[in-house]
Protein backbone atom coordinates (compact mmCIF):
# COMPACT_ATOMS: atom_id res chain seq x y z
CA UNK A 1 0.00 0.00 0.00
CA UNK A 2 3.04 2.67 1.03
CA UNK A 3 4.48 1.79 -2.53
CA UNK A 4 1.08 2.98 -4.45
CA UNK A 5 1.11 6.16 -2.60
CA UNK A 6 4.50 6.64 -3.03
CA UNK A 7 3.78 6.37 -6.87
CA UNK A 8 0.99 8.82 -6.59
CA UNK A 9 2.95 11.54 -4.72
CA UNK A 10 5.68 11.08 -7.74
CA UNK A 11 3.09 11.22 -10.06
CA UNK A 12 1.64 14.58 -8.59
CA UNK A 13 5.09 16.11 -8.24
CA UNK A 14 6.45 15.24 -11.48
CA UNK A 15 3.29 15.88 -13.41
CA UNK A 16 1.66 19.28 -11.82
CA UNK A 17 3.66 20.46 -8.82
CA UNK A 18 7.51 21.13 -10.85
CA UNK A 19 5.46 23.33 -13.36
CA UNK A 20 3.41 25.36 -10.67
CA UNK A 21 6.44 26.29 -8.45
CA UNK A 22 5.17 30.32 -9.34
CA UNK A 23 1.76 29.16 -7.92
CA UNK A 24 2.73 27.54 -5.14
CA UNK A 25 5.49 30.14 -3.50
CA UNK A 26 3.14 33.13 -4.48
CA UNK A 27 -0.08 32.38 -4.71
CA UNK A 28 -1.32 29.23 -2.64
CA UNK A 29 -5.12 29.91 -3.55
CA UNK A 30 -4.49 29.51 -6.98
CA UNK A 31 -1.86 26.72 -6.96
CA UNK A 32 -4.73 24.57 -4.82
CA UNK A 33 -7.36 25.68 -7.20
CA UNK A 34 -5.50 24.17 -10.13
CA UNK A 35 -4.22 20.88 -8.39
CA UNK A 36 -7.86 19.82 -7.50
CA UNK A 37 -8.80 20.59 -11.47
CA UNK A 38 -5.53 18.73 -12.13
CA UNK A 39 -6.68 15.99 -9.53
CA UNK A 40 -10.08 15.35 -10.84
CA UNK A 41 -8.92 15.39 -14.28
CA UNK A 42 -6.44 12.70 -13.07
CA UNK A 43 -9.21 10.26 -11.71
CA UNK A 44 -11.82 11.19 -14.92
CA UNK A 45 -9.71 11.60 -17.92
CA UNK A 46 -6.36 10.74 -17.69
CA UNK A 47 -5.31 7.02 -19.09
CA UNK A 48 -3.67 4.60 -16.50
CA UNK A 49 -1.43 1.75 -17.74
CA UNK A 50 -2.34 -0.18 -15.43
CA UNK A 51 -5.83 -0.15 -16.00
CA UNK A 52 -5.25 -0.94 -19.93
CA UNK A 53 -5.19 2.90 -20.78
CA UNK A 54 -8.41 3.49 -19.40
CA UNK A 55 -9.24 6.49 -16.96
CA UNK A 56 -10.20 5.17 -13.21
CA UNK A 57 -13.52 6.42 -13.27
CA UNK A 58 -13.69 3.97 -16.86
CA UNK A 59 -12.47 1.26 -15.25
CA UNK A 60 -14.81 1.77 -12.21
CA UNK A 61 -17.70 1.91 -14.22
CA UNK A 62 -16.74 -0.33 -16.57
CA UNK A 63 -16.32 -2.73 -13.44
CA UNK A 64 -20.18 -1.68 -12.43
CA UNK A 65 -21.01 -2.20 -15.87
CA UNK A 66 -22.35 0.62 -15.64
CA UNK A 67 -22.53 3.58 -18.94
CA UNK A 68 -21.14 6.74 -19.21
CA UNK A 69 -24.45 8.44 -19.48
CA UNK A 70 -25.50 7.04 -15.93
CA UNK A 71 -22.85 8.59 -14.12
CA UNK A 72 -22.76 12.40 -13.27
CA UNK A 73 -19.03 11.93 -12.91
CA UNK A 74 -17.94 11.52 -17.09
Amino acid sequence: MNAKIERYNRTIQEEFVDYHLDDLGYDMGSFNYRLMDWVLWYNTERPHFTLELKSPMRALLGSLQLMPAESNML
